[in-house]
């Protein structure tokens, strides 16, 4: 397996305002990559419409998780 090399562009704190926390990376191709990472509900609020699949996809995989969770 090879390792990748990102180049850290920018971090954007997380704040009560945002609640959310992103970095932006730089892959050695040059390709930048927002990853970003919050509560569900403030990441769906920013996606554009026409994104119900990755909506559904993505509550799918949270209450999988929430169901295999040990308790």
């Amino acid at each position: 397996m090879q390792e990748e090399v990102y180049e850290l562009l920018c971090i954007l704190d997380f704040n009560n305002v945002r609640k959310r926390m992103s970095v932006i990376l730089k892959n050695r191709e040059g390709r930048i990559r927002l990853y970003c990472k919050g509560a569900d509900t403030v990441i769906f609020e920013r996606l554009g419409s026409g994104q119900d699949d990755v909506i559904n996809r993505t509550q799918d995989h949270l209450d999988v998780r929430i169901l295999n969770m040990p308790m």
